[in-house]
């Protein structure tokens, strides 16, 4: 899988933004690789949840993360 980073720079407010292909199916782990633990939220809106939702919550509950669903109108 190939994976671009794209830092969103907001000086100490930065951010990276992961990008490629399979992302979706291995967001668990990519996630546990930078050190996050805790509950992961899922923040999406009600049109696009039903599309990726259940793959990316799959991918979380395989790396040990609790998922919760975060759908705004």
């Amino acid at each position: 899988m190939t994976v671009e980073n794209i830092q969103v720079a907001l000086g100490e407010r930065s951010y990276d933004i992961t990008l490629g292909a399979g992302v979706l199916d291995t967001v668990g782990s990519l996630c546990r690789e930078v050190g996050l633990n805790g509950v992961a939220a899922v923040v999406s809106n009600t049109t696009v949840a039903p599309l990726y939702y259940d793959r990316v919550r799959s991918a979380l509950e395989r790396a040990g993360y609790r998922v919760l669903l975060v759908a705004l109108p």
